[in-house]
């Protein structure tokens, strides 16, 4: 309800839908709260993934509106008082990952400080923790993989798209914001490879591509791909044929050819490589 009533009034002052997600928040920065973030935004966009910076930002603004709860007006002003009481009154919302409450702290924090905006020195406070242990998966077995395919129909134009992304994923585990983001350009028919540049962490990766998963990428490209002008190797089956959104989880498409049985399926011996398409069977890469 919350959401239609801004879309509506968006829409009489405007003239126009803006689509996408919005922020409720009604608390708002002073203005230069607002643009020591913004200069802090600047300086990170080119050096860390559109996630990192996002994190960082959504953390430390909210430092700020902290401190002017606590009637800290000016960054000079800011004492380790307010940090350390900041980070326990926080803690217990990142039990799992108060990673993602220390680093992004830190950053800010020396920020202010290399620009001479404060000089005290929190990092006492903001120590990484240890990681909480985290229960190993178990791996899945050849079978488990040849049953899972199994449920996906190849011979429609859902099903080679998402044989293709699931091929992919498997064969050389790639992030789903790098499968989602991959383009036409970035793969090397010739050399059996796959060169991206990691939406995480920013750093270029060359993957070697198996026969099966390059099959089935070119199955999808050359038979179900809608012919779209996009760079993009995965488009949407429907207008707009855009790419796929790098935040939906890629398990909502795993989650599609998940049987009650999974697991515990027989195989019915079926062969799920894909017949040969461009490339010849061959030695398959492993890793």
């Amino acid at each position: 309800m919350r959401k239609a009533a801004f879309d509506l009034a968006d829409y009489l002052s405007t003239g126009e839908f803006h689509w996408g997600r919005r922020s409720y928040q009604q608390f708002q920065l002073f203005d230069h709260f607002q643009q020591i973030l913004d200069s802090f935004e600047s300086s990170m966009v080119h050096r860390l993934s559109e996630g990192s910076v996002r994190l960082i930002l959504q953390m430390s603004r909210k430092f700020l509106l902290f401190l002017i709860e606590r009637e800290c007006m000016e960054i000079s002003d800011i004492e380790i008082c307010h940090i350390s009481e900041f980070i326990r009154l926080e803690s217990p919302k990142h039990n799992s990952h108060k990673i993602n409450l220390t680093w992004p702290i830190k950053k800010f924090l020396h920020y202010l400080r290399d620009r001479g905006l404060i000089s005290i020195n929190a990092d006492i406070f903001l120590e990484n923790p240890v990681p909480a242990r985290k229960k190993v998966l178990l791996c899945l077995e050849d079978s488990e993989i040849e049953a899972f395919f199994s449920q996906v129909d190849k011979n429609s134009v859902h099903g080679k798209r998402d044989y293709a992304i699931m091929k992919l994923a498997l064969d050389t585990g790639m992030r789903w914001s790098d499968i989602a983001g991959l383009k036409l350009s970035e793969i090397s028919w010739q050399k059996k490879e796959v060169s991206i540049s990691q939406k995480k962490a920013g750093t270029p990766l060359v993957l070697p591509m198996t026969v099966g998963a390059g099959n089935a990428i070119a199955d999808y490209i050359l038979n179900a791909c809608p012919r779209a002008d996009s760079p993009y190797v995965f488009l949407r089956l429907r207008q707009p044929y855009d790419k796929l959104n790098s935040r939906t989880p890629a398990a909502n498409i795993m989650k599609l050819y998940q049987s009650d049985g999974f697991g515990h399926q027989a195989w019915d011996g079926k062969d799920s490589t894909p017949s040969a398409g461009p490339w010849e069977h061959g030695s398959v890469i492993q890793m």
